[in-house]
């Protein structure tokens, strides 16, 4: 599915089933058959592959870049209140 990882087509199903589970099997078509058809038109089993290796990559490091944001931005809301705490323990003591 190229271009699941920015969200094309069913992108964001298969990923959000693809997160679900515990271990992934490739299964790819290397046979043409007419009546069968292929999402680009041809078989290709091997940039098969890549595309959804790639697929699973980009959503890796968009999660994990999700992640990292998330966790930049926890020890600023926790000094906040640290800090807010702080201030009010500073002008109950002073009185």
């Amino acid at each position: 599915m190229a271009g699941a990882a920015q969200g094309e087509g069913l992108g964001n199903k298969f990923l959000s089933h693809i997160r679900e589970v515990d271990a992934i099997a490739h299964v790819v078509r290397c046979f043409e058959d007419e009546n069968i058809i292929h999402v680009v038109g041809k078989v290709r089993p091997v940039e098969d592959i890549e595309v959804i290796n790639t697929e699973l990559a980009l959503a890796d490091l968009d999660t994990a870049e999700k992640g990292l944001q998330r966790a930049e931005k926890a020890p600023r809301a926790a000094t906040r209140k640290t800090s807010s705490c702080a201030h009010c323990w500073c002008a109950c003591w002073n009185t």
